[in-house]
């Protein structure tokens, strides 16, 4: 298919504002990190947040070109909630809670990426539409009165990776 140039950042924050769009979570607590960990350890005081993990750029075939090349991009997104534990601890609110549980928020980000190109008024995105790897393990940390989670999203998009931008 044929794609628009872009960069592997141009694509991550569009997958930021796509994940913003899909789960409802403001903006501002939808985070493009190298690390989901420097999310949780400070975790901001929504009740549910998000981060966009770049996990790599693979060339399929070696750069030929010195303007374009296909390129995939590698990612996760990881969708966090937290619950307090002051009172009886019921985990539905973490798994499965319409507006901040993780296999809810999971299958909204799902259904958003998986199978899209991307497209804007001047074309698509990605080469093929995204594809989606996987949940992976649900994670969970403990505090004095707080249980935070999070559950990783994994994709793939194939970009045409514009190398003079």
């Amino acid at each position: 298919m044929n794609a628009l140039p872009t960069t592997p950042a141009a694509i991550l924050e569009t997958i930021r504002s796509q994940v913003v769009e899909a789960t409802a979570i403001d903006d501002e607590w939808v985070f493009l990190t190298p690390a989901p960990e420097l999310v949780g350890k400070l975790p901001p005081a929504s009740t549910a947040f998000a981060a966009v993990v770049p996990e790599g750029v693979r060339f399929p075939e070696s750069p030929q070109h010195r303007q374009i090349c296909p390129a995939d991009v590698q990612f996760q997104v990881c969708l966090f909630s937290r619950v307090a534990v002051d009172r009886a601890f019921d985990g539905r609110k973490l798994l499965i809670d319409p507006s901040r549980g993780l296999l809810s928020l999971a299958h909204k980000v799902i259904l958003k990426l998986a199978g899209s190109s991307l497209e804007t008024p001047q074309g698509q995105r990605t080469r093929q539409p995204i594809q989606c790897l996987g949940i992976d393990a649900l994670r969970w940390a403990e505090g004095a009165n707080l249980v935070l989670a999070y559950a990783v999203v994994r994709f793939s998009a194939e970009i045409l990776y514009n190398l003079e931008e």
